[in-house]
């Protein structure tokens, strides 16, 4: 093989490397449309309703790629129920996609429940619905390592480097600083370092290549990616759960048509107990109304961790 070609290939190997280890991180404004085009047998209704778009937003959350896999059914179902075609909307981080929602550029969002509190803070969403998982509105959030490490609980962590998702998760981020400060400890004195992935799946791929030695993630997510093979659960040990984890929340601009707004939350709650496979590719059962009471224990936990104890 000459010199130029073992060249060439390096220059390739080197490119995926830094792809792979940047690929959540340098997400820039995605949009993905849903609905067939007229070639593929099937046209829009001509009225011009119908062809208002409805803009659906994504955090990145599990991964770029993988949140369309997975959260395509979501936005299918709309399309359907609402006879609107959606675009599915992504940016790295809740912050950015929370920036989206208050200058207009979209009409609905998924969000993790701190990103709602969040939001709900510049007063232009309105929160429709809660998702269902297993009937429940919570979930759970772990701490991750890799099987045979020697960490059993968050105190054996102490020096050493840990991934969280996003400043702004509940899950990834919120809930385990929060036990710290409990403790009388901040992150920078706790850990030896720590650093953000802005996907769950590079979380997770921190810690089994060892650039992590544990990883804060979402429990939905992390059993979403073992369901779909993403990830091999037999190399990871859970030594932290946090339970009680508000489940993800359906909100639209608070300046979106009425009618729109009432449409989507109909469709949704109707979707209660929804036909089979309707919603299985996300492991929602259903949605229903929110109570804001069900969000007090990680609205106190925000205050402590990003408003320095303020509530």
């Amino acid at each position: 093989m000459s010199n130029l070609s073992k060249t060439l290939i390096l220059l390739h190997l080197f490119a995926l490397v830094i792809f792979g280890i940047t690929g959540c991180t340098n997400l820039t404004y995605t949009e993905v449309s849903l609905k067939p085009s007229a070639t593929d047998g099937q046209k829009h209704s001509s009225s011009p309703k119908s062809q208002e778009q409805i803009r659906f937003a994504l955090a990145t959350g599990i991964s770029p790629e993988k949140n369309i896999a997975i959260y395509g059914s979501l936005a299918a179902f709309l399309e359907e129920q609402l006879d609107r075609p959606v675009k599915i909307v992504q940016r790295k981080s809740l912050a950015e996609m929370n920036s989206l929602i208050e200058k207009g550029k979209v009409d609905v969002a998924l969000l993790s429940a701190s990103a709602y509190l969040k939001s709900r803070e510049t007063g232009v969403v309105e929160p429709l619905v809660v998702a269902k998982i297993s009937g429940e509105v919570f979930h759970k959030a772990y701490i991750l390592v890799q099987k045979d490490a020697p960490f059993y609980n968050m105190e054996d962590l102490a020096g050493e480097t840990v991934v969280f998702s996003d400043p702004w998760s509940g899950s990834g981020a919120i809930y385990p600083m929060a036990y710290l400060k409990k403790k009388d400890k901040t992150p920078e004195a706790f850990f030896g370092n720590y650093f953000y992935s802005y996907c769950y799946f590079k979380s997770v791929a921190a810690v089994l290549s060892g650039m992590a030695k544990a990883a804060a993630i979402d429990g939905c997510s992390y059993e979403l990616l073992v369901a779909k093979g993403y990830i091999n659960p037999t190399k990871l040990r859970v030594i932290e759960t946090y339970q009680n984890v508000p489940n993800p929340i359906i909100v639209v601009r608070q300046d979106l048509s009425s009618e729109v707004k009432q449409n989507i939350k109909k469709a949704l709650l109707d979707a209660d107990n929804p036909k089979p496979n309707t919603f299985e590719q996300l492991h929602f059962t259903g949605f229903q109304e929110l109570e804001n009471r069900n969000l007090e224990e990680l609205n106190q936990y925000m205050g402590q961790v990003l408003y320095d104890g303020s509530s």
